[in-house]
């Protein structure tokens, strides 16, 4: 549930330019791009509510979510390889997904 919360604070921040400029030091310089970006977040927030909601019956997915939060994880390491992100913007997001990632590992049902 942790996890969902916080995708969920996330995709709300990107609504608004002005949140990512306080939050994550960033221009926006595509609301469209931002738009889609927040879609994304929110879309996945409904995912992993759902997991969270009933891990019973989605437990399974857990492994797929972590490689899913995983991916993201590579993709913002490559922006602050090439210089797109700032460390500001990238490292603590790592922190809290590395976090995420571990907690719902050792969440997931044992099969």
């Amino acid at each position: 549930m942790v996890t969902a919360v916080y995708v969920l604070l996330v995709g709300i921040t990107l609504l608004s330019p002005a949140l990512v400029q306080t939050v994550f030091g960033s221009t926006v310089k595509d609301h469209g791009a931002l738009a889609v970006a927040t879609a994304g977040f929110l879309a996945f927030c409904v995912l992993v509510w759902s997991i969270a909601s009933n891990p019973d019956r989605y437990g399974e997915l857990a492994s797929r979510v972590v490689a899913a939060i995983a991916i993201y994880m590579v993709l913002l390491l490559w922006g602050l390889v090439i210089r797109d992100f700032t460390a500001r913007t990238v490292l603590p997001s790592l922190i809290i997904f590395a976090l995420l990632v571990v907690g719902i590992w050792s969440a997931k049902p044992k099969s």
